[in-house]
């Protein structure tokens, strides 16, 4: 594909997965986000029930296929809430923490002020 063409899809696709709304008892998924999950959701499940020892890591031992299934679930779920605002906010249910330019997360002016707060206050928790 060419720049113009990747840069349209890249522009459809962020607008895709903002617009999800997650506050409502059923989401609803654009059709693309809704195959891509059920393809993620099948390998992330297979790879919870891997030992991929070249990767650096064995099986999860305490899941079967169904615990697999649902962890996959979770983890979907949960990225999901790093990019789909929130209803009338500007940033996602995370507040685009991690910061992803590719979905076009960046961190807001709160996560700047928390991140030092945090750090001044376990610097001084620690006495150093």
């Amino acid at each position: 594909l060419g720049a113009d063409q990747q840069s349209g899809i890249t522009r459809s696709m962020r607008v895709e997965l903002k617009g999800i709304d997650l506050s409502k008892p059923v989401v609803v998924l654009p059709q693309a986000v809704a195959d891509a999950i059920t393809t993620l959701r099948t390998r992330i499940a297979r790879s919870l029930l891997t030992d991929d020892f070249a990767k650096g890591y064995t099986r999860a031992h305490a899941l079967d296929d169904t615990s697999a299934a649902q962890t996959a679930d979770f983890m979907l779920y949960s990225a999901l809430t790093t990019v789909a605002l929130r209803p009338g906010k500007d940033y996602s249910w995370t507040v685009n923490w991690p910061a992803e330019p590719l979905v076009g997360n960046s961190p807001t002016k709160a996560t700047f002020i928390w991140t030092w707060a945090s750090f001044t206050l376990v610097f001084f928790a620690i006495g150093a």
